[in-house]
């Protein structure tokens, strides 16, 4: 929904100074000089005419979508969040001046106000409590005043706010809306808060420790979600653009992109522009200051329903002497503001000089900027929304008499050029490894303040021994990361490395969710800088990092013996695999958020971006923070390896880890109970699992020629399947929902995708150091065969049980097993899990024929494959035609099959994450295949969404429209023509001419032409050889891997060799078709010589004569393609498919 100017200056004229100010900028008729004075004329004087004054633009409106409580806040927190709801507005009713604690108080009010969450009927002033450093005192004499707090950790903060107005002779009452703690008698740094209960009102809440964190998490979820920045330190305005104007904007400027999975949630994306520090110089002069470690940047949301930016400045300075802050200062610097910032504790003037000075800087940047956007010929509208001024200082300071303007004089100067814009080019797979490095830093032992030769201290003198965290010191230990994921591509990663830009934003990500506050802070030479701490999020998180190393020291320390549950004495029993120790991760996990443990670690609402989720590796389900899809999951990007990087545990070999001992009192006593619980029926069921002993011992037994019983039948179906201890983990963590089934052996499956098929040698090697997927995924597929194999696993554990052991077993796989008991019926799930089986089969037997007739390398190095996988006997028939087909392949054409086949198996692959990403969508199993496809690209996808033609469209990848490169992005939409593959050809042809015949009548009775001419409007027919081929759809959802190598080739062909005003390509297998198109609005005449694509596809060019008088004038070309090509293309043949 949209609020006009009016509207929203209404609701916040309380506390907005003079509302919200609406400003056309400056045209020449305004200029000051004159209007005739040209535009590099137009300096200071219209410069300052685009600082705010008072305007009115009719029809400026926020376009905002307007977030309720219910949908960010689980019902856990939905009556504590709704009854503050209730009190705020009370208070904001009954109160002279309502001061709200920085920043996440302030924040939270101006979002719910801004949702209408809160109504606007009050005449209160209202402020933040960073109003309490400065001399604001005869203002709130006599007045009555609340100060409000949304969650209350230990109090320290609020109590601190409360001494301050008590030793200037005002009482305020508290309102807050929860406790953590209900002992008043002392906070954690030995202040007295009894006093501190008598002013506190109630009601309130109490909650624990876990449940204090997440509250707060949802309360910062909630003000992303709203488009507003956690931040209040900062000038903001809301600018309006056209469309091509706002185009022009995204296009021409240097923007980088930290949007969250929040923020997208509800169509907002968060983007940045960084500045050289160049940009400073007229106003710093001389000063000992290096440029080169300002950080300069323009902070932007955008609403995407919108052509509105809302845009705030953040300068961050290094280490700044006091000498340098006076120089700044005194550009702007009275006697009034000298007396407004005065406090009788020196170090906090120079907090408030910094402050001050900080916010005009930035307030006449982003003027500045305005004007630069002015001079480049952009026409846009703004409204300043300048409520930060008064939230922080209680007072408009820039427009009046508290500052002088030699400030202005010097920023005039500043010209903001483009070539001054920074954007560090970093993929965004390096920058969430970056994000997490940073992750691990706050988590773990990063503190700037200690092992190094600065020392921070706070306004009062006292050392600052918390951790403290600077963008100079993280900076510097991101560049001594060893980020070893990619440490085999050193190119690539030279082309990542990290830059002060990827810190800034990497520290802004962590500001939006709450991981970091601001604090500025002094150093023992008198200098001061703006630093960060740890915020309620990082705390709650660290928490339960905790939790599962506490869950895996237990299970590693103790076993079951003889009924009992025992310590173990030997150290080197305490040792744990990765594997089992990850999969125990995804079992816990899981258990846990069930019962709502998790607050920050797991996001039921949106899975934010910070939030871990179960993903799937080669080796089974991890818990991780990828940002892929569910089957996309690398190394070093699961929980179990942070907790490695935090130091938690610790890796003694390749595969044996120890866990730390660390003191574990922090935790609750909840906490501690359900990991007890968890690690305890763990351990009573590797317990129950068979010894390597008892394995041997029946596996020398199944060798022996006579009849098994039904419970050594049983044993052999299972044990033949699942060995080992770490396997039925596995096999448990994956569980029986058959979704998961399918994203744990597709995790398999996208390493087959992702291999180079070019070069036979380079795809053997590749396989060679991936053959753990091979293997992985024909154990996978063995265990899917049948669907109550989990069942079975169950009742042999339970062969020569007590009764209650049986009970316990049952409980335990009701308990921990995901979806227990088949979730979706559907039997084309079984077929194809049990395809996805088969396909591994084929890919191993193929890469054994390749091997042994070319290559002749030691393909199970690295990881063997034992014989009872290798030699299946279901697969038996498949293994002896993929044998004899090489067997029977002459010499001289062995390289040129292994290509084929290697080519094919890939695009299979694909294929089968095409039917993965549909079944993700969609969340039920369903899919068809379209041979003959229709494909409509345009530069425009505007034009595209008007097609309508006689067959059926799809959404492309879960749009309206697919989309091929970026700066020069090409759009397309596909359309069915026929789904089956021998379709008659007559009908074929007619039904393909029906649908262009359609198009001509559409674009003949546009009445812009010239629309069509600027869109570039290309039809591609595809006619798929084989199913993978395909376009796969479900519903009214599309995607194929393979239809976007067909666009991209097409694309890249008319680039090269230029294009009609209207083109077609066809690209078919089987007979010449395009040829036989017959219409009474077109005819078809040959225009280039075929060429191939793909390998396996003719690319025929044709031309298209107009016949009817209705069409619009001019020649289209059209592209056929024709046969499928056997082997590669210079040995091509033709067949006849139909």
């Amino acid at each position: 929904m949209g609020f006009s100017v009016g509207k929203l200056s209404q609701t916040y004229s309380n506390w907005f100074p003079g509302g919200i100010k609406a400003y056309t900028g400056i045209t020449k008729e305004k200029t000051k000089g004159g209007e005739n004075m040209s535009i590099d004329e137009r300096k200071i004087g219209e410069f300052i005419y685009e600082l705010p004054q008072e305007s009115d633009i009719e029809g400026m409106e926020w376009e905002h979508i307007c977030v309720n409580i219910a949908d960010i806040f689980p019902n856990k927190f939905y009556d504590i969040s709704y009854s503050y709801v209730r009190k705020l507005e009370e208070v904001l009713v009954h109160y002279d001046v309502v001061i709200f604690m920085a920043r996440k108080a302030i924040c939270f009010f101006k979002a719910l106000l801004l949702n209408g969450v809160i109504t606007n009927e009050y005449s209160c002033e209202v402020y933040s409590s960073r109003i309490l450093s400065y001399n604001v005192w005869d203002e709130l004499s006599g007045k009555k005043v609340a100060l409000v707090d949304d969650v209350v950790i230990h109090g320290s903060s609020v109590n601190d706010a409360r001494q301050i107005l008590l030793k200037h002779g005002i009482i305020a009452d508290i309102y807050i809306s929860a406790w953590m703690d209900n002992d008043f008698e002392k906070d954690k740094s030995g202040q007295n808060l009894s006093d501190l209960r008598e002013d506190l009102q109630e009601p309130f809440v109490y909650l624990d420790e876990t449940d204090i964190y997440s509250y707060a998490n949802y309360i910062t979820r909630y003000i992303e979600a709203s488009m507003l920045p956690y931040n209040i330190d900062q000038p903001t305005v809301l600018v309006e653009y056209g469309s091509e104007e706002l185009d022009d904007f995204m296009y021409e400027h240097r923007l980088t992109d930290i949007t969250s999975t929040v923020q997208k949630k509800y169509g907002i994306e968060n983007k940045v522009i960084h500045y050289s520090g160049e940009i400073l110089r007229p106003i710093l002069g001389r000063v000992n200051i290096n440029l080169d470690e300002i950080c300069i940047k323009l902070r932007i949301f955008h609403n995407l329903d919108s052509h509105q930016l809302m845009i705030f400045p953040i300068i961050l300075f290094p280490i700044i002497s006091a000498k340098t802050i006076d120089h700044i200062y005194s550009y702007i610097q009275t006697e009034k503001l000298d007396e407004f910032i005065w406090n009788e504790n020196k170090a906090v003037i120079k907090e408030n000089r910094t402050k001050v000075l900080i916010y005009a800087v930035n307030y006449y940047i982003l003027s500045r900027f305005l004007w630069c956007e002015r001079v480049h010929g952009r026409d846009f509208k703004y409204v300043w929304v300048d409520s930060n001024e008064k939230i922080l200082f209680s007072r408009s300071l820039l427009n009046s008499d508290y500052v002088k303007n030699k400030l202005i004089e010097k920023i005039s100067d500043l010209q903001m050029p483009y070539k001054l814009e920074q954007k560090t080019q970093v993929r965004q797979l390096f920058f969430n490894e970056y994000l997490g490095a940073a992750y691990v830093m706050i988590f773990g032992d990063i503190n700037c303040s200690e092992g190094e030769k600065q020392s921070f201290f706070d306004a009062k003198g006292n050392l600052i021994s918390k951790k403290v965290i600077t963008h100079q010191c993280l900076y510097e230990k991101l560049r001594k990361y060893d980020f070893s994921k990619h440490k085999n591509d050193e190119a690539e990663q030279k082309n990542n490395e990290v830059d002060f830009c990827i810190v800034s934003n990497i520290i802004d990500v962590l500001i939006d969710r709450g991981m970091l506050v601001p604090i500025l802070v002094h150093t023992q030479d008198d200098s001061i800088v703006r630093a960060y701490r740890c915020g309620e999020v990082a705390r709650l998180t660290d928490k339960e990092f905790d939790l599962f190393s506490y869950m895996l020291a237990r299970y590693a320390s103790y076993k079951w013996e003889n009924g009992d549950l025992i310590e173990k004495n030997v150290e080197s029993d305490k040792h744990i695999g990765k594997i089992e120790a990850e999969q125990l991760c995804v079992l816990f996990f899981r258990n846990a958020a069930k019962k709502k443990l998790f607050g920050s670690l797991y996001d039921e609402i949106d899975g934010t971006d910070d939030a871990y989720s179960v993903y799937y590796s080669v080796f089974g389900p991890l818990v991780s923070k990828a940002k892929g899809k569910e089957y996309e999951v690398g190394k070093k990007e699961s929980l179990f390896d942070n907790l490695e990087e935090y130091g938690l545990v610790h890796n003694l070999n390749r595969d044996e880890y120890v866990i730390d001992e660390k003191d574990y009192s922090e935790l609750t006593d909840g906490w501690k109970r359900e990991a007890n619980i968890f690690s305890d029926d763990m351990t009573f069921l590797q317990y129950c699992f068979p010894t390597p002993k008892e394995r041997e011992a029946f596996f020398g037994l199944q060798n022996k020629k006579r009849d098994k019983t039904d419970e050594e039948k049983l044993k052999i179906n299972v044990l033949s399947k699942v060995r080992t201890f770490e396997q039925l983990l596995t096999i448990m963590s994956i569980g029986e929902n058959e979704m998961q089934r399918t994203l744990s052996i597709i995790a398999e499956i996208k390493v087959i995708a992702d291999m180079n098929t070019e070069r036979p040698k380079s795809a053997m090697n590749y396989f060679k150091n991936n053959m753990e997927c091979i293997r992985e995924g024909m154990w996978k597929g063995r265990c899917y065969v049948r669907d109550d194999f989990l069942f079975c696993v169950q009742e042999m554990l339970k062969q020569g049980r007590s009764s209650r052991d049986c009970r316990d077993i049952e409980k335990i796989f009701a308990t921990h097993v995901e979806g227990s008991g088949r979730v979706d019926r559907n039997t084309c799930i079984e077929k194809f899990l049990s395809d996805c089986g088969t396909f591994f089969y084929k890919t191993y037997y193929t890469l054994l024929s390749i091997n042994e007739h070319s290559q002749r390398i030691n393909l199970e190095e690295k990881c063997s494959i034992p014989d009872r996988l290798k030699f299946e006997r279901r697969y038996k028939k498949l293994r002896h035609q993929i044998l004899n087909e090489y067997n029977a392949c002459p010499t001289n054409k062995i390289e040129e099959k292994s290509r084929k086949d290697l080519r094919d198996l890939q695009r299979e692959a694909n294929a089968m994450l095409d039917i993965c990403d549909l079944y993700l969508k969609q969340n039920a199993f369903n899919y068809k295949i379209c041979y003959h496809t229709l494909i409509i690209c345009a530069n425009n996808p505007d034009i595209l969404e008007n097609i309508q033609i006689p067959s059926p469209s799809c959404n492309y990848n879960q749009s309206r429209t697919g989309k091929i490169g970026f700066k020069k992005a090409r759009f397309f939409r596909c359309f069915r023509i026929v789904d089956d593959k021998n379709y008659e050809k007559d009908k074929i042809s007619k039904r393909l001419t029906r649908n262009i015949d359609m198009l001509m009548n559409i674009f003949s009775e546009m009445e812009n032409k010239q629309i069509i001419e600027d869109s570039e409007i290309t039809l591609i027919y595809h006619s798929a050889r084989v199913w993978y081929e395909t376009m796969i759809y479900s519903g009214y959802d599309a995607t194929g891997r393979f239809i976007e190598k067909i666009v991209r080739d097409v694309t890249e062909r008319e680039r090269e060799k230029g294009r009609g005003e209207l083109e077609l390509f066809g690209c078919r297998s089987g007979e010449e078709l395009i040829l036989e198109l017959e219409s009474s609005l077109f005819r078809l005449e040959k225009k280039e010589n075929t060429v191939t694509i793909q390998k396996n596809y003719f690319l025929s060019n044709y031309e298209i004569q107009f016949l009817s008088s209705r069409s619009r004038r001019g020649e289209t070309s059209i592209y056929g393609s024709v046969g499928t090509i056997i082997g590669d293309a210079p040995n091509a043949k033709i067949e006849n498919h139909n």
